[in-house]
């Protein structure tokens, strides 16, 4: 529960075929140790919800902000529902995602709006339970009470509640595709909702990770991050990257079918991974010779082969690449002088080049870039952003800090602007 107090909100509204307003919740993480430390963290959730979502669909879906003093934020997408829970599937930082069916200022009077909504739905099975999100969420037993009502209330509205619909399971009896939940939630605006679920992030994460929203958690799915886990790799360097940041990179650089993806710094291929899960066609390159690492990992995970090119630094690439040769997105975790050697300014200067040149239109560079290093600011990526203004667009920028270590980086994403 505590961890759930601290999580971000984010409010979807999808405009489905029937051109009826739904309203989706999607519940997000707490920072994990791999997410620890970024700032302005439920702005990176709410961009790698849209850039899944985009992915999944092919559809763009704008951030509108709606109190930045409160964890509550509106994105608008004209989807199916389908694509939305497609999205929240696959993305790191989010939980689940539930369809608003009553909302009220105690939980009776939620459940009590809620009744003709949930009735429609037909067979399915249910739990009704208490959840305190947002900033303004009561804290204390008084205020809780106040808001909610006695404990006997909240159980007598449920009742009420199951006495007009049947609840007897789903068609299958498989609890692990079951609709498993109700939810009375009180957030931000200190109002109660009753929501029933419709994706869980829990096919993410982990049984150990997920934070069951109303679910039973022996229920829960492994997921990406337990079946990817780097227990499972044969090949590990000091820079390999965890497969919750690869992931969280695949969505943001848009992977999926039909898309190639490029990592020039590949090492043992993690960033690879997150974009080969999702479906793209993966190539990758590094200084060292990467090559027997990449494939021993991506054919450990039962993932489809990488095209290796030879061995070569970012800025002789171009070399081994097909004239007219372009990538739908390039990943790169550039070393920097914290667990490799670094390569110097030279490194980012190449790629930022070979991105302008071989990416397509409004394909993307989603890397990791020093933003201090030692105690100190390390400026150049900032000095080459502005050089490659013209063909080259932020699409946003995430400072993750380690101030034992004297260290931050910047993840950053820019997109080939469409001449």
């Amino acid at each position: 529960m505590a961890t759930l107090r601290t999580a971000a909100v984010v409010l979807l509204a999808c405009l489905v075929p029937a051109t009826t307003l739904l309203p989706v919740l999607a519940v997000l993480r707490a920072p994990s140790r791999a997410t620890f430390g970024f700032e302005r963290f439920g702005a990176l959730a709410e961009q790698e919800l849209c850039a899944a979502h985009e992915a999944v669909s092919g559809r763009q879906c704008a951030l509108t902000t709606v109190d930045e003093t409160t964890p509550v934020r509106i994105v608008r997408v004209s989807s199916d529902l389908a694509s939305v829970c497609g999205a929240v599937r696959r993305c790191v930082l989010t939980h689940a995602a539930y369809t608003e069916f009553g909302r009220g200022p105690t939980a009776a009077a939620a459940v009590e709006r809620a009744t003709p909504h949930l009735g429609a739905l037909g067979q399915s099975t249910w739990s009704l339970r208490a959840l305190v999100l947002g900033a303004a969420a009561p804290q204390t037993k008084a205020e809780r009470a106040a808001l909610l009502g006695p404990i006997e209330d909240l159980v007598e509205a449920a009742a009420s509640l199951s006495a007009r619909a049947d609840f007897a399971g789903p068609g299958s009896g498989d609890p692990q595709t079951a609709d498993h939940a109700s939810i009375v939630v009180v957030y931000g605006g200190r109002e109660v909702l009753v929501l029933h679920e419709h994706a869980r992030g829990g096919v993410v994460g982990s049984v150990n990770d997920y934070v069951p929203c109303g679910a039973n958690p022996r229920h829960a799915r492994k997921g990406l991050l337990d079946t990817y886990r780097t227990a499972r790799w044969p090949h590990l360097a000091p820079t390999t990257m965890v497969p919750e940041i690869s992931f969280l990179m695949a969505n943001l650089a848009l992977s999926g079918p039909g898309t190639t993806v490029l990592d020039p710094c590949a090492g043992s291929g993690s960033l690879l991974v997150g974009a080969a899960v999702f479906g793209s066609a993966v190539s990758g390159s590094d200084v060292a010779d990467c090559a027997p690492a990449i494939a021993g990992n991506l054919q450990a995970l039962g993932l489809a082969p990488a095209a290796l090119l030879a061995s070569s630094a970012v800025g002789e690439l171009e070399l081994e690449l097909d004239d007219g040769q372009l990538f739908d997105a390039i990943v790169c975790d550039p070393p920097y002088g914290i667990k490799a050697e670094a390569s110097g300014e030279a490194v980012f200067e190449d790629l930022f080049r070979v991105a302008a040149r071989r990416l397509r239109a409004r394909g993307r560079l989603v890397c990791m870039v020093p933003a201090q290093l030692n105690g100190r600011p390390a400026p150049l990526v900032a000095e080459l952003q502005r050089t490659h203004a013209e063909t080259m667009a932020q699409v946003g920028r995430w400072r993750q800090d380690f101030p034992a270590k004297g260290f931050a980086r910047d993840l950053l994403v820019l997109e080939r602007v469409v001449s």
